[in-house]
Parts: structure tokens; C-alpha cells; sequence
């Protein structure tokens, strides 16, 4: 018994000696960073850098994404004044309409983080080393402890945090809900060793200090102090719970400007259209794209994202003729008959399927099929198709070239992507018969020819995989977004049939000629393109772009210095646009010639990027939603096979938490609406 009770004494007084260098450990860090903004800042420059904080110490905000479980409700109804887009104050349940239930989200197999070029974050990086259970998403803002993003789907009266609900002992956290926190911070405690562990568990003095109002949670009333706190560090249940709300919460206390650091290097944090303007537009003498080594080593060296200056300036004019209008209509009807195919597959499965699984897919095919014009077997592209996600997963990793390490991983996959792509291109340059249009290979090895450069194999290697890159992830999140909405807003969708009625392309495709569209009839269907721009504006894939500063600059009254990053974002540049009306509800209208909202500032609405680094593939992408928008709602009859939405996810990409579950039939031609029945199903689940 006395040796049991030395051990244990002995135990306690090592945990306490620990505790305390962590501690001194941490108040050291914290001036450290203090010294690196000091040191870092431009001394010639009078302006003072941005406020800000540092997140949590030693990696700053990255700990905020990664210990981040947020979900993130989806629109009410178009006009409901309590449409609970995540990240703005709840008005209260719509008239008429029930609350909108939650589902735990279930747990994501990874946080891979594939983005076009120039948006995704690099913070996201570490997440599948770190914390593989956790699902990122969009949090709530104005104050809200939940940030950018993110509202409850419980009922008030039942919820304390995001995921937790109301016992009858009183308010506590859901064990099951932060099971994967607890796993990842786990992890991190014996991989990382007890310093950088407690740090990443949130020992942080300002997140600490920042208190928040329970009227801050949508009139929830929430303890979320722990006891653990010092005069320098404390942790917090806020600090665990607000995950990409750091950015929000910190826009909220130091403005559209602020500072932190991320993976170890000085950001500056911009929301705002006249903020983003100016990064965008300072392309190349005040900004340049910066991309983690990882993407750039395993996009290749050859490719438009990793280029600068002239090179970038050449390259964009070779590969803008992919995208040009006479292009697009060669693909259309390809990429008609792909979607055609699709959607009847999808209705002749006897079960629900996962629409975001699908749509991957969908989009996977598009580009191997349609825009590249590859003849790859079925078989083969199913196994080309696994690899590619291994190399998307692996894109935004760690760059440490270890046995079984993700960056390992994403080499691997792109050697054999890169031998896969080598004999279809050498096939197709082989068979140049029997071809009824021009595909994007075609146009870019001529494309190059005219520009007085003849492309090499691995040129030309590098440029078709970063084409899959960029049309895969984003049109697929796109995709399902749309579905989702034409899914919870039935009048939305008999009001786009209306008008593809009206113009005479509403078919049954029974026969794929029987709907071919052009291009200029598309252009010509107004609610359509009202339609695309709304989804595109409240679930817009990706949250934003990184750029390196190459001189300091002044930006809403302060000094950017030279060699910091600068993270510009799209999302919040959305949700806080002051030309948008009731920024939280789906109103397709408010981009109609009676409002056009977004006529009032250029830099208001910018999915798809801005400046010399605007997304090249935008056209073929609106286009893309434009064909499966109609086939939609000409071809298909589809419902929710679950109870309610799912909640939504952020990371790789913006997409629903399971996938997005739903059942497909096929629409009869004499009907071309969905049922008053099913309409009224539709409207209860919202």
C-alpha cells in the first residue's frame, strides 16, 4: 500500500511538473509569434499590419480546422424569412414549414483536400494525418461561437452544441458527437508529444479570453468554459467547437483584415469585395498564386496553376481555346447524351443512390470521355477512376516522402495515372479517324503549334491530368448542390420546367435527338441561368485562394508585408455582400433582369475566382449544370430516400455529410412534373 501510494504521488507530481512546462512552454510561444509579426512587418511602411491573434499556439489557426465538427443547415424555402443559412442569426422556424431535423453526420474515411487551382486551403493539409474521424464544416457567424457557417438542426430547446443535445442531468457535451475529436486529439498527444499535443488541444489565451453571449448561439443558452485556466493560457470548450468559425469570430472582432498564422507562416485573412479586388487584380506585381509543395510537385511542374509571370500568361492562351464557344458546342452534345445515360442508370437502380459517390463519377467520365476524348475501356476507367481519388486525396499532404505516408501515396497514384494517360494519348494521337468533333487534347496540341511550341509527352501528361483536376471536385460538389435544391424546393424546379416547356425543350428522352440542345438555346433559358447562379452563390464549392505577397501594400488601412500569404475568401465575400437581399435563402430571382442583384459590384460574386487567375474552365462548368439542370427536370423524378437533408461538409469540397441519398425514377413523357403527392412529401421534409 506505501508503494502504491508513492507511485501515485509521484505519478501526480510528474503530470504537475508537465503541466507547468507546457504551460511556461506555451506563454513562450505566444511572444515568440508576437515577435515574429514585429520582425516580420515592413519598417519603411508607417501603416500598421492587421489586428489579430495567432489561433492556437505553435501551429496557429490550422488547429481550428482540424479539430473543427460544425454542421451547417441548408435553406429554407425561397422567401422564408428564416431561412437558417448557416453563419447568419436564426429568425426562428418558417411559417408553416417543420424544423428541420438533425443527422449526426457520419464519420468522413478522410480529409483530402482536392481543389481547383489556386482556392482550396492548405490548412486542410495535415487533416488526414491528424484527424481522419472529423468532418469539417461550414459554422455560423455574426458573433456565433460556430463561425462561418454552421446552424443547429436540433430544436432549440434540445441543443447546447453543435451535435449535442440536452440530458436530463443538464447541459454537457455529447460524448458520441466528439468521439472523433477526442480520437484525434488522442493521436496527437502520443505522436506529437505533450507540448505540441496541449497546444493543439487549445491552450490559447485570446481564444480563451473571448467570451461569448448565449445569444450568440441563436438564443441557446450554452456553458462552454471549462475550469482549466490561467492567466496566460486556457482551455476552452469554445476553442475545440469553433473550428472554421476562427476565421469568422476573428473577422467579427478585428474586421475584413486580420492576422494569424497557418502551418507556421504569417496570413492575412481578407473578406470584402474591395478587399478581394485588390488581391485579385494584384496578380503578378503585388500577389502571386502560392500552392503547398505537395500540389506542386505532384500537379507537375508543366501545368497553368504552378506557372507565373509570362509563362503563366503563354499557357493560359494555349489552354483558353479548350474553353472557347465554338469548342463548347462540340462538346455539348457528348455531354448531353454522358448526362442522358447517367440519369437513366440512376433510375433504374432499385435502391437510393449516393448522389455525390455518383456525381464524382458523372464528372470523371465527362472529362475522360467528353472533354479529353479518350476511348478507355470500362473496366480500365473503374480502376482509373480509384486511382485518380487516391491522387486527389493525396494532392494537399504532408511533403514528406515516407513509406506509407500520403504524399507517398499521391506519387504513386500519379506514376500510374501518368502511364494510364501516356497510352491513351498515344492511342488516341495514333487514331485520328472517324472523329465528329474536336476534343480539348486535340485543341491544345494544335493550340500549341500555333503558339509556336510543340508540347511533349510529359506536357501533355501534366495538362490532361490537371484538366481532370479541375473539372472532377468542384463540378461534382456543384452537381449535388443543385440537386439538393431542385430536391427541397419543388416550386423552384416546376417553375424551371415552366420555362423549358414554354421554349419547347422539355422531352421524355425516350430519344437522345429528341433534346439536343445548342448553346444558344441555353443562353436563351433566363431561370435557368438564375438558377445555376444561386447555387453557385450559397454553396459555392470552395471556400476561397491563397497568394504570396511580393511588396507591401496598403489594404483597407493597413500594411501587407512582402513574404506574408494572403487568404482571400469567396464564402464569406458571399454571405456578407451587401447587394444580396436575404443572403440566406435560395432565391433563384434575385439574379432576374427585374433585380440583378449582382450588378452592383463586380467583386460581390466571384465563384469561380477573378482577375488573370479566373477559373479557365468556368464556361464548360456552367454549362455542364446547365445540360443536367434540364435532363433533370425533363428526364427525372427523384426524392430523398432518408428523413431529412443531410448536413454539409466543407471538406474536400463543399457536399452533403452522407453523400446526399436519394431514390431516381424515371419521369413519364406525358407528365414531365413531379406528383402533387410527392411535392407535398418533398415540402414536409424541409
Amino acid at each position: 500500500m506505501l508503494f502504491e501510494g508513492l507511485e501515485l504521488v509521484s505519478a501526480l507530481a510528474t503530470l504537475a511538473a508537465c503541466l507547468v512546462s507546457v504551460t511556461l512552454l506555451l506563454a513562450v510561444s505566444q511572444q515568440l509569434w508576437q515577435l515574429r509579426w514585429a520582425a516580420t512587418r515592413d519598417k519603411s511602411c508607417k501603416l500598421p499590419i492587421p489586428k489579430g491573434s495567432m489561433g492556437f499556439p505553435l501551429i496557429g489557426e490550422t488547429g481550428h480546422w482540424l479539430l473543427q465538427v460544425r454542421a451547417r443547415s441548408l435553406c429554407r424555402s425561397p422567401g422564408s424569412a428564416s431561412c437558417e443559412r448557416p453563419g447568419r442569426p436564426s429568425q426562428g422556424p418558417a411559417k408553416g414549414r417543420p424544423e428541420l431535423e438533425g443527422i449526426r453526420p457520419r464519420p468522413a474515411p478522410s480529409l483530402a483536400l482536392p481543389a481547383p487551382p489556386g482556392f482550396l486551403l492548405p490548412a486542410c493539409s495535415v487533416a488526414r494525418a491528424l484527424a481522419p474521424g472529423a468532418s469539417v464544416e461550414r459554422a455560423g457567424k455574426r458573433g456565433s461561437l460556430t463561425g462561418q457557417d454552421s446552424q443547429t438542426d436540433l430544436p432549440p430547446s434540445q441543443t447546447t452544441r453543435q451535435g449535442c443535445t440536452e440530458s436530463p442531468r443538464g447541459s454537457s457535451c455529447c460524448a458520441k458527437s466528439r468521439g472523433p475529436q477526442v480520437l484525434s486529439c488522442c493521436r496527437l498527444l502520443f505522436s506529437l508529444k505533450a507540448p505540441v499535443a496541449l497546444s493543439v488541444l487549445g491552450f490559447n489565451r485570446e481564444a480563451g479570453a473571448q467570451k461569448l453571449s448565449p445569444e450568440s448561439r441563436n438564443g441557446v443558452k450554452v456553458n462552454l468554459n471549462c475550469p482549466f485556466k490561467t492567466r496566460d493560457v486556457s482551455l476552452t470548450c469554445s476553442q475545440l467547437s469553433q473550428g472554421s468559425g476562427f476565421q469568422s469570430s476573428r473577422r467579427e472582432k478585428y474586421g475584413n483584415v486580420f492576422k494569424t498564422h497557418l502551418l507556421g507562416r504569417p496570413l492575412i485573412r481578407v473578406t470584402g469585395a474591395e478587399n478581394v479586388r485588390k488581391i485579385l487584380m494584384g496578380e503578378h506585381h503585388l500577389v502571386s498564386t502560392e500552392w503547398p509543395r505537395s500540389t506542386r510537385m505532384l500537379l507537375g511542374p508543366n501545368t497553368v496553376a504552378n506557372s507565373i509571370g509570362d509563362i503563366h500568361r503563354n499557357k493560359r492562351k494555349i489552354f483558353s481555346k479548350i474553353f472557347s464557344h465554338e469548342a463548347l458546342e462540340s462538346y455539348l452534345p457528348k455531354i448531353q447524351l454522358v448526362i442522358q445515360d447517367t440519369l437513366r442508370a440512376w433510375s433504374s437502380q432499385p435502391e437510393a443512390i449516393n448522389v455525390y459517390q455518383e456525381a464524382q463519377k458523372l464528372t470523371f467520365h465527362m472529362a475522360i470521355r467528353v472533354l479529353l476524348g479518350f476511348s478507355i475501356p470500362e473496366e480500365d476507367l473503374g480502376h482509373l477512376f480509384e486511382v485518380y481519388q487516391q491522387f486527389v486525396e493525396n494532392v494537399f499532404s504532408l511533403p514528406v516522402d515516407l513509406p506509407f505516408s500520403g504524399y507517398r501515396r499521391g506519387i504513386q497514384a500519379r506514376q500510374t495515372l501518368q502511364k494510364g494517360l501516356e497510352k491513351a494519348i498515344r492511342e488516341k494521337l495514333q487514331c485520328t479517324q472517324g472523329k465528329d468533333y474536336s476534343d480539348a487534347l486535340d485543341i491544345l496540341i494544335e493550340s500549341s503549334k500555333e503558339h509556336g511550341k510543340e508540347m511533349t509527352m510529359q506536357e501533355l501528361k501534366d495538362g490532361t491530368l490537371e484538366l481532370i483536376f479541375a473539372a472532377y471536385a468542384t463540378t461534382a460538389s456543384a452537381s449535388t448542390s443543385l440537386i439538393m435544391q431542385l430536391l427541397k424546393h419543388p416550386a423552384v424546379l416546376e417553375k424551371l420546367r415552366e420555362e423549358l416547356r414554354t421554349q419547347g425543350i422539355l422531352h421524355s428522352g425516350d430519344c437522345p435527338c429528341e433534346g439536343t440542345l445548342r448553346l444558344d438555346t441555353l443562353s436563351g433559358l433566363r431561370y435557368l441561368d438564375c438558377v445555376i447562379k444561386e447555387v453557385m452563390r450559397l454553396f459555392t464549392p470552395v471556400s476561397g485562394g491563397y497568394r504570396t505577397v511580393l511588396q507591401t501594400f496598403e489594404l483597407d488601412g493597413f500594411q501587407i508585408p512582402k513574404g506574408w500569404s494572403v487568404m482571400y475568401s469567396i464564402r464569406d465575400t458571399h454571405d456578407t455582400a451587401p447587394v444580396f437581399k436575404d443572403v440566406n435563402v435560395f432565391d433563384p430571382d434575385r439574379f432576374s433582369q427585374a433585380r440583378s442583384e449582382d450588378k452592383d459590384g463586380r467583386f460581390h460574386y466571384l465563384p469561380f475566382g477573378g482577375g488573370v487567375r479566373t477559373c479557365l474552365g468556368k464556361h464548360l462548368a456552367k454549362l455542364f449544370l446547365k445540360v443536367l439542370a434540364v435532363e433533370l427536370a425533363s428526364t427525372s423524378r427523384f426524392e430523398l430516400a432518408t428523413r431529412t437533408f443531410p448536413r454539409i461538409t466543407l471538406v474536400p469540397v463543399l457536399h452533403p455529410v452522407d453523400g446526399l441519398s436519394v431514390k431516381f425514377f424515371g419521369l413519364d413523357s406525358n407528365q414531365n412534373k413531379i406528383l402533387p403527392e410527392t411535392e407535398a412529401m418533398l415540402s414536409a421534409t424541409v
